[in-house]
């Protein structure tokens, strides 16, 4: 069962509002509360910590029950403390969600251990949105961008994810007192500041980073993704890339990459390590091209935009060619001609190759064969 959030903000108010003044329930003998609490679903009891935060012993009883192994067993792979912690944000005044803070262990706040640990117990908006995927009242676009989020690690890291993505700085400083960059998918809301553009976020974040990493896991972060990640999840970099799609954020996402690429220059780090990253990022592109997405038009000025950010290109005739060329051939419309615009700008620096010829001529398409004859590496007879 999920609990609509307008539930919670009713008996939450209800409750803090007695802070001076305790209710009747409030000071009901504990041995009550702890009945209540065990007869309550999870998402009950959490909503009732937070109700009874100013309350420790009361609200004690509530959070217990959450860490109880029979309970555990009814909310197989949920994080209760992660939960708590995402909800305290989501619903409280940044005063109270301060103080919740201070009664959470230090679990609550660890980065997960995989891209999978760590679920969040869902918190659904007024109207009910099952698609909510446990956000409240945010940015709508998150919606939208069911696909891409599901490419960026989230679970286990819900308050500070959310709090990177919407550019709340001071409640970020409060999370980042307690983060542990260190730790494995520790770049999680790195990534979410990046897929929404919040420029003044990912200075703080780079800059707190800055202070508890070596040179080589800094930058070994912003371009890669955690050795724990699933196979498409999305790398800081791409996260940018997606972010450059869509015409009002091309510029701001221009920035913060130019500040990424001259944070890594700037230590020094290994080339192809660089053009690494560089390749992930055209993977990204050609497959944010292929999709409708929220592109303006054709969206040939933010591919070219896009590409342009990732100059010099990395030049290596055998990567991703053949897929590059697969895609554009099944592609149509506006698709086709976003792909058209990045196989032209990738083959005008990694040359064709007769592998790629083949390819073009099996797929029957006179566009895409002329296109690989133009950058040939070397005139083929027919």
């Amino acid at each position: 069962m999920a609990v609509c959030s307008t539930d919670c903000l009713w008996l939450i108010d209800s409750l803090t509002r007695a802070r001076t003044r305790p209710s009747r329930f409030l000071s009901l003998p504990l041995e009550i509360h702890m009945e209540c609490a065990a007869q309550m679903a999870g998402q009950e009891n959490i909503t009732m910590f937070l109700a009874c935060a100013y309350f420790p012993d009361v609200a004690s009883q509530y959070f217990r029950e959450l860490g109880r192994p029979e309970r555990k067993r009814h909310l197989p792979g949920i994080d209760p403390d992660k939960s708590v912690l995402l909800w305290a944000y989501l619903l409280l005044s940044m005063a109270d969600f301060r103080h919740v803070i201070s009664l959470l262990p230090p679990r609550a706040f660890e980065p997960p251990t995989s891209s999978y640990s760590g679920a969040i117990l869902p918190l659904l908006p007024p109207l009910g949105d099952n698609e909510s995927m446990g956000w409240a009242e945010v940015d709508r676009r998150l919606i939208g961008w069911v696909s891409v989020c599901g490419k960026t690690s989230y679970n286990g890291t819900g308050a500070i994810c959310l709090a990177a993505a919407q550019g709340n700085i001071e409640a970020l400083r409060v999370l980042l007192k307690h983060w542990q960059w260190t730790v494995k998918c520790a770049a999680a809301p790195l990534r979410w500041a990046c897929l929404y553009g919040q420029e003044r976020t990912v200075r703080l974040l780079l800059s707190d980073m800055a202070k508890h990493l070596e040179t080589e896991q800094l930058t070994q972060m912003l371009l890669d993704k955690c050795e724990n990640d699933n196979e498409s999840a999305f790398t800081p970099v791409q996260c940018l890339v997606y972010l450059m799609h869509e015409p009002a954020f091309t510029a701001t996402g221009a920035r913060i990459l130019t500040r990424i690429w001259g944070k890594v220059r700037k230590f020094s780090y290994p080339m192809e390590e660089i053009e690494q990253a560089k390749k992930g990022a055209i993977v990204a592109l050609c497959y944010i091209a292929a999709t409708p997405s929220n592109w303006n038009g054709t969206g040939l000025k933010e591919v070219d935009a896009i590409c342009y950010t990732l100059q010099p290109l990395p030049r290596d005739p055998h990567f991703f060619q053949l897929k590059m060329l697969e895609t554009l051939a099944r592609s149509r419309g506006k698709q086709r001609i976003r792909l058209m615009r990045i196989a032209r700008t990738w083959l005008s620096v990694n040359r064709a190759s007769k592998e790629a010829l083949d390819m073009a001529r099996r797929f029957g398409q006179q566009e895409v064969v002329a296109l690989v004859q133009e950058f040939q590496r070397e005139p083929v007879e027919e």
